[in-house]
Parts: structure tokens; C-alpha cells; sequence
């Protein structure tokens, strides 16, 4: 579309992509995009160790099927209204003013109006998109909020990013009114209630929005920095009367509707290529080829413009949602993957808790466990200061009587954090000379030695989902069925009592285990809970073209894949090893496929007759 000279990206998974040297040069070639590199994709190594990509070359390949996306749907809505005489594509092209004051001051062309200002803009926001993320993927983007103080609404990154935005406007708008202003402040504010962004979108969308972030190179590339942050987060106009507000909900909807999107294509082939798993094959080519704006409404005159898809392309709709949930139940909720999330948050924890000089309080408090939660959201809130991408932050660690150690976090990414830990956990614990800072490191030391070993100290009773089911919940149902009132079994199968009971009973196995003179890894067992939610297409949000009839999606009475359940709850109890005197290969063989036997015969004897007692209360 005339922008110029391209680079040439190779990407192992889309091929070559090519990208206009004025976005390579205003945004990929920056200190705040080039972070992107070190930052790890997913949380699959431990299952699969070549999936090692990163969220650079996962924005790079949301730009490229960002870019086919959109000039497909431009091609085909052009189509559509040619056959069916209808509009969309020369309202697009002729009328999309008065919605944003930046938006009229962008790239419009005579062929093409203002599909050129909405493409560069949507061409950017998907450059953009995870721009903000944090360090490890997704394990540590809760803490861009503290847990303790902020509700969600309400937080001092929303009010970052709702100043940035007042601030663009009341600059770059100066020539529109006042109260033009006024009422395009207000309905960003309205509209970001009403939209539920994850942390991290919330902290890109606030990057491009900040002077030190990308508004400038935003609008010098002719885009709309405050659409982008609107696409990033996926903060759609609640105004949907005004038409321009429909065409726009629609380009937002594209990168991020929690749906169908670029970034749930790219990510979804992504992670297939990186662990060659292929439960399903996505015709990409075939999706392009069926997606368009179309005005839903069944009077003409009146419009309701969404996107939508024509039916050749219904199968690979459904593919990308079977894939998401196929990655979230065998992968992401794996015990491994589990395991090896949690003991590296209790390592990180610990060091931001080093870093926060909050050591002696939490030492304190450890018979708190409450109170220690609380210090830990509040030093992790610090370690991952938002702040940080744009400016560097101090950090004072004291662990020497002597003197102090100064540590500076800037465009903080993975290799900062692995870092840290190594060099305060497990080469200074010897050199510590404070005994309080001492004692800590050398106790919390085994939990970071553990995570850069990946020996496990803990094995789980049960590996699957189905596997908890068949063997231990199944007993909770079949004993439920005794109780005759139907308050009394739906409190007898509250995941929480039930998972309760397990952990009670693994406790009393592993001291009768030691009372009996055996030696295990540690003398707790360790719970840890999945939540595990069966994504579905929202109501009203994706149509499909069936002859002449525009059908939502969620309404296709199609058969779904479990009829009870949309969400899997279900606990991983994890076990100490136990240890004999017999240190042969053969003895230690047996003791591991022995032990994990044990410990279920145990618990299951020990969870039958805490049942019987509560079905007798019953």
C-alpha cells in the first residue's frame, strides 16, 4: 500500500515477513521492543524444551496475520457490498470522520480514504500488542497491581493510562471544543470499566499512550495512539448507536475479542510449530478468505455492523478454539508445568521480599501465613514496577553489615530475574555476614537450587485431570449418593472440603512414614490448584454467513464437547520421596515406582474413613 521500503523478517513458522523499514526503524529497532527477545513465550520448556520462542517473534508473526487479516476483510467487505448492495466498505472509505481527532490527521489516500489511517493504526497496535509484558510470560504480570490495595477498576496503572490518554487529547486536539474533549475523556473511562484487559495489555496500551514509550513514533507513522491502546487492550466503544463506533469495535475486536484474533492465531500455530504437537490443522488461507464486515441487521436502513465469517470458514473457527482448549488442559495445567510454575514464584517471591528490606517483618510473621502473603504481594509489586520499562529504579539490598548493594532494574525482562538469583541464593549465601539476611537465603536457597536443577523434591499422587477423577473424587461421588438430602451432597462435594481432606490425610501419611524411621525429601506435602476454564465463543461477538441469514456463532446449537462441565477445578497433591538404607540402582528403582503406589493406598484408606464419619454426620 505504498509504504515505502520493506525488511525481510524469516520466521521458522509464517516464512518471510516483510515489514515497512519506517515501523522496523520507529518501533521494532527500540530499546523497549528489542526487550521482547528476552522474554520466553509460554511456560512449556519443562515439557517441551525446544519451545523456545519469545514474545518478539510472536509480535512480529501477530503483525503478519494481523496485516493478511486486514486486507482480507477490506477485499472481501468490497465484494460483499458489490453482491449485496450493500455499503460498508465506502463508509469505511468516506465517513469515518468525527470519531477521533487524531484519526482525521492520519494517512488517508484518494483510492482508499480512511481504510489507510485504520490499517496503519491496526498494523502498529499488533507490533505493539505485548509490548509491556512481563518477565516469564504470564507468571508474574499479576503483580503489575498490588493485590492488597488496588480493586480493579481502580488502580494507579488505570489511572496511568487514562492520563496519558486525557493528555493526548488535550494536546494534540487543541483546535475541537472543550467540551469535545471533555466527552472523549469521559467515554474512555467509561469504556475501560467495562472491558477486563490482562495486566499486561494494560501496561502496553499505557506504553504507547506515555511520551517515553511510542505516542510519538505512533503518530509520526500516521497512526492513532489512542485506537491502538483501545485495540491492545481490546476496549471496545460502549456507543454503539454511532456507526463509526461499530466499524471501529470491529478492528479492536480483531486483535483482541478474546476470540478469534490475530494474536490467538499466531500464538496457537506458534506453539504447535515450537512443540510439534499438531492436535489440529488451521487453514489459514480458508479463514482469510471468509472474513468480512457485514451490517447484521435485518432492516436495511438501519446498521449494525459486525465482523463475520462466511460458512467456508466455520470449520477453522472451530479448530482454533479446540486448540486453545487442547494447550490448556494436556499442557499449561500440566503437574510438571504446575510444579515448576510454583517453585519458581516461591523463589522469586523470596527474592523480591530480599529486595524490599522486608526480611525481618517477614521473618516475623511466620507463623502468619496471611500476613506473609500480604509483604510478598507487596514486594513483588515493587520488584515488577511497571515503571521500570521507561526509567531505571534503585534497589538497596542490604546483606552485609559492612556496606550496601545497589541494584538498578531497567526494561526488566528474564535474564534479570535469573540473574539475581543465582547471584544472591546461590553464590552470596555464604558471603552474608547478617545472620537474620543469612538464615533466610540459606532457607529459602533450596527452592532456587531446586528450580535451576529441576530435580524435584516432590512427586504428584495423581498426574491428570481424569486421573484425580477416576481414582479420588469418583469416591466422594459414589459416597454422596448415600446421603438422601440434596443440600448435604452438594456440600459433600465442595471441591474445597474434598481437596481439604486429601491434603489432611497426605499429611498424616508422611508422619506416620517418619514415626516408622524412614527419611523423606521434606515433611510437608505440597497443594496446588488448577482452575481450568473451557473457553467457548462469547455470546453475540463472532458471526457466521449462512445464505442470506447472519447467524451468531454461540447460537449454532453445535455439539458440545462436554456437557456437563465448562470448567476443570481440581487440586495436584504433591509428595516428599522416600529414602531406606538400600542406595543400589535397583533398590532406588523400586523405592520410585513403590512409594507413589504407597502413598495412594494410604491416603485413599485415610479418605474412606473420613467420608464414612462425614456421610454419618450427614
Amino acid at each position: 500500500m505504498g509504504k515505502g521500503k520493506y525488511k525481510i523478517f524469516e520466521d521458522s513458522v509464517h516464512g518471510q515477513i516483510a515489514i515497512p523499514e519506517d515501523y522496523v526503524r520507529e518501533i521494532i529497532d527500540t530499546r523497549l521492543f528489542q526487550r521482547l527477545k528476552r522474554i520466553e513465550q509460554t511456560s512449556m520448556r519443562p515439557l517441551f524444551p525446544s519451545a523456545h520462542h519469545d514474545r518478539f517473534i510472536h509480535s512480529i508473526g501477530v503483525y503478519h496475520i494481523g496485516k493478511n487479516l486486514f486486507s482480507n476483510i477490506k477485499k472481501n467487505t468490497q465484494q460483499e457490498d458489490i453482491i449485496n448492495q450493500t455499503d460498508a466498505y465506502d463508509f469505511i472509505k468516506k465517513n469515518l470522520n468525527n470519531t477521533n481527532c487524531l484519526l482525521e490527521k492520519g494517512a488517508q489516500s484518494e483510492e482508499f480514504g480512511y481504510w489507510n489511517v485504520i490499517e496503519t493504526t491496526y498494523e502498529i497496535a499488533c507490533l505493539l500488542h505485548d509490548c509491556g509484558h512481563a518477565p516469564f510470560s504470564h507468571a508474574f504480570e499479576d503483580y503489575y497491581f498490588n493485590k492488597n490495595l488496588d480493586n480493579e477498576l481502580d488502580t494507579p496503572l488505570n489511572q496511568d493510562i487514562t492520563k496519558e490518554y486525557s493528555d493526548i487529547i488535550e494536546n494534540h486536539c487543541k483546535e475541537e471544543s472543550k467540551s469535545y474533549r471533555e466527552n472523549a475523556i469521559e467515554e474512555f473511562k467509561s469504556d475501560l470499566k467495562n472491558c477486563k484487559p490482562k495486566p499486561h495489555e494494560r501496561v502496553s496500551a499505557w506504553l504507547v499512550l506515555h511520551n517515553d514509550g511510542f505516542r510519538k513514533q505512533i503518530i509520526d507513522l500516521k497512526g492513532c495512539p489512542l485506537l491502538v491502546a483501545r485495540m491492545i487492550i481490546g476496549c471496545i466503544f460502549q456507543n454503539k448507536k454511532k456507526l463509526q463506533n461499530q466499524i471501529l469495535n470491529c478492528f479492536i475486536g480483531i486483535l483482541n475479542g478474546h476470540n478469534i484474533d490475530a494474536d490467538r492465531i499466531d500464538y496457537t500455530i506458534r506453539d504447535n510449530w515450537a512443540t510439534g504437537l499438531t492436535p489440529t490443522t488451521i487453514n489459514l488461507g480458508r479463514l482469510f478468505a471468509s472474513v468480512f464486515i457485514a451490517n447484521k441487521s435485518k432492516n436495511k436502513r438501519n446498521k449494525d455492523y459486525v465482523i463475520c465469517f462466511k460458512k467456508q470458514g466455520f470449520s477453522e473457527l472451530q479448530c482454533l478454539l479446540d486448540e486453545k482448549n487442547y494447550t490448556s488442559y494436556w499442557i499449561f495445567n500440566h503437574n510438571k508445568i504446575k510444579y515448576i510454575e510454583e517453585l519458581f514464584t516461591k523463589s522469586v517471591k523470596r527474592l523480591a521480599v530480599l529486595f524490599d528490606n522486608k526480611v525481618q517483618e517477614y521473618s516475623d510473621n511466620a507463623a502468619n501465613e496471611q500476613k506473609q502473603y500480604k509483604i510478598e504481594n507487596e514486594s513483588m509489586y515493587s520488584l515488577f514496577d511497571y515503571h521500570c520499562l521507561i526509567s531505571p529504579r534503585k534497589f538497596t539490598v542490604k546483606i552485609d553489615a559492612n556496606k550496601e548493594y545497589e541494584e538498578y532494574l531497567y526494561l526488566v525482562s528474564d535474564d534479570d530475574i535469573i540473574y539475581l538469583l543465582k547471584k544472591y541464593f546461590l553464590v552470596y549465601t555464604d558471603q552474608v555476614n547478617i545472620p537474620l539476611i543469612n538464615s533466610f537465603l540459606t532457607k529459602n536457597k533450596p527452592y532456587v537450587d531446586e528450580w535451576f536443577s529441576r530435580s524435584q523434591v516432590l512427586v504428584p499422587l495423581w498426574k491428570t485431570h481424569f486421573e484425580y477423577y477416576g481414582q479420588f473424587y469418583k469416591i466422594f461421588e459414589e459416597k454422596s449418593k448415600k446421603i438422601e438430602n440434596e443440600e448435604g451432597r452438594r456440600k459433600f462435594l465442595d471441591n474445597e472440603m474434598i481437596d481439604n481432606i486429601l491434603f489432611d490425610s497426605a499429611v498424616e501419611t508422611i508422619k506416620e512414614i517418619q514415626k516408622e524411621g524412614y527419611i523423606v525429601s521434606t515433611d510437608k506435602p505440597k497443594k496446588i490448584l488448577v482452575e481450568s476454564e473451557i473457553k467457548k465463543i462469547e455470546p453475540n461477538s463472532i458471526y457466521v454467513k449462512i445464505h442470506d441469514n447472519y447467524c451468531c456463532y454461540s447460537e449454532l446449537n453445535l455439539p458440545p464437547k462436554n456437557k456437563e462441565r465448562t470448567e476443570y477445578n481440581y487440586p495436584y497433591i504433591f509428595m516428599p520421596k522416600i529414602f531406606n538404607n538400600d542406595s543400589s540402582s535397583a533398590g532406588k528403582k523400586a523405592r520410585d515406582t513403590y512409594y507413589i503406589e504407597f502413598y495412594r493406598k494410604t491416603i485413599l484408606k485415610k479418605c474412606d474413613k473420613k467420608i464414612k464419619e462425614l456421610c454419618a454426620r450427614a
